[in-house]
């Protein structure tokens, strides 16, 4: 299980350095109102001084504040979960560490509560956020790598199943997410599709991602394009191996019918290989065999 970086060892000390000349004195009042708030858990007192905060004090004295904002709330998430609250209690708080605090944590925690309840379009953007924000740390941590491949893995994953439900119209392409770290360059480029329950036929979703690929591998140098169908784990396996490599086939004929020149390798795997996907207990019931009737299609970048 991924381990996410709790933010509870900000010290106050480091709000209270001295800042500019010009507005010292006016910083280190507002930082220490901002301070007894945050310790106390005042949650609406520590937020009205975010913005005096911003008004008095440097850019980065204000973000820290921001951040301690959002760690205070965070730990108040940790506890009320321990004594069983419910994700509809815990969740302004975590809205207001991801607003306010401006945390990856809290937009992990955002995403995972939006997973939960099937609100894929809503849990990629957060899933997104995540990404940026963590990415964006001016001292990454150690596990930085690590984080970053699963946030990538869960914006993938609810970018597929939002497209699928009709949620993901506005949504642009998880290999549009730039990151700092070597997980997003792989020296071979994937994306999958996903087909209904025992169908072989190209949804409207999965026609908007050929065609999208298509546009790019027309005018890139791809000898072979791999295609390899796969099913959910019901039923028995030689329909499934069947469906799957038809699949790979409509795949493969759909991106030749759009101008796709390529030597196709075309496989069908059954319910042999499941998509890898970690922590499953927090998605809706259902979407792991959503997640796996699909046909991964990999080729080397020219």
């Amino acid at each position: 299980m991924q381990k996410r970086l709790g933010l509870a060892g900000i010290a106050f000390g480091a709000l209270l350095l001295a800042p500019g000349p010009a507005d010292a004195a006016a910083c280190r009042d507002v930082l220490e109102v901002f301070a007894t708030a945050v310790k106390t858990r005042a949650r609406d007192d520590a937020l009205a001084q975010l913005a005096p905060i911003a008004d008095a004090c440097p850019e980065g004295i204000a973000a820290k504040a921001r951040h301690a904002y959002g760690a205070m709330l965070l730990r108040e998430v940790d506890d009320m979960s321990a004594r069983g609250a419910g994700d509809d209690r815990i969740r302004p708080l975590v809205e207001q560490a991801a607003k306010h605090g401006g945390l990856w944590d809290a937009w992990w925690r955002l995403a995972d509560l939006d997973l939960r309840i099937g609100r894929y379009a809503a849990a990629h953007h957060s899933f997104r956020q995540a990404i940026e924000r963590l990415d964006s740390l001016a001292e990454l941590p150690a596990d930085h790598l690590s984080k970053t491949k699963f946030l990538r893995n869960r914006a993938e994953e609810t970018y597929l199943l939002a497209s699928t439900a009709g949620q993901g119209a506005d949504l642009k392409a998880p290999q549009d997410v730039r990151c700092r770290c070597g997980c997003c360059h792989a020296t071979r480029r994937a994306i999958s599709v996903l087909f209904g329950n025992g169908s072989i036929a190209l949804g409207p979703a999965a026609r908007r991602e050929l065609d999208a690929l298509a546009a790019r591998l027309r005018t890139a140098e791809t000898p072979v394009i791999r295609i390899v169908g796969h099913t959910d784990g019901r039923g028995p396996d030689a329909r499934n191996l069947a469906i799957s490599k038809r699949r790979a086939e409509a795949v493969a004929r759909y991106l030749t019918s759009a101008g796709v020149a390529a030597r196709y390798d075309i496989v069908g795997q059954g319910k042999r290989e499941p998509r890898p996907i970690e922590q499953t207990d927090i998605y809706p019931r259902g979407a792991i065999d959503i997640l796996n009737r699909r046909v991964d299609i990999t080729w080397d970048p020219s």
